[in-house]
């Protein structure tokens, strides 16, 4: 895994010690670093009990590792490290890419990268419904993805999309 994949990880998912119920999920129970097993790998519940920052760190790298090796059936050759990082977390937000994304599948075997980071743009619902959040990570990924730094992605996500619709001007 790339290193800065934890903190990008960390930019859209912020800490919690106690579990929640996630409505940008429609009630998916999460705690940690978004984490949805505990740290034995069950399923995260009202009564899991708090974790704290390294536990979390902890089940975000083992999700992260997870998403990694999904990626790695999908792509056995690799993809640039960008790719790389911007796919595992696709995939550890959405499960395997072959699942659910055939056509960004096609575009980044092809290293279509540009028609790639826009077809990002088509993975933003949660449950059959658009959410903002997931626009915002998306447009931010796929900036990401192209050059752009993940602090100046995600700020530039959050300042320049106010609606599901959104996609700025990717670099």
């Amino acid at each position: 895994m790339p290193p800065e994949e934890l903190a990008l990880s960390e930019a859209f998912e912020e800490f919690r010690s106690k579990s929640y119920l996630d409505l940008k999920t429609h009630g998916v129970w999460t705690i940690g670093i978004g984490s949805t097993r505990d740290l034995l790998g069950k399923p995260v519940t009202a009564s899991t009990p708090p974790v704290t920052q390294a536990e979390a760190e902890r089940m975000a790298a083992r999700d992260l590792s997870v998403a990694a090796a999904d990626l790695a059936l999908d792509f056995p050759d690799g993809l640039p490290p960008r790719w790389w990082a911007a796919g595992i977390q696709m995939n550890n937000n959405l499960g395997r890419m072959s699942a659910w994304g055939k056509t960004l599948l096609q575009l980044l075997r092809e290293e279509r990268w540009r028609e790639a980071a826009h077809q990002m743009r088509a993975y933003r619902n949660s449950k059959d419904h658009p959410q903002l959040g997931l626009r915002r990570r998306r447009w931010a990924e796929a900036a990401y993805a192209l050059g752009m730094d993940p602090v100046e992605a995600k700020r530039r996500a959050w300042a320049e999309t106010h609606h599901v619709d959104d996609w700025p001007l990717l670099p």
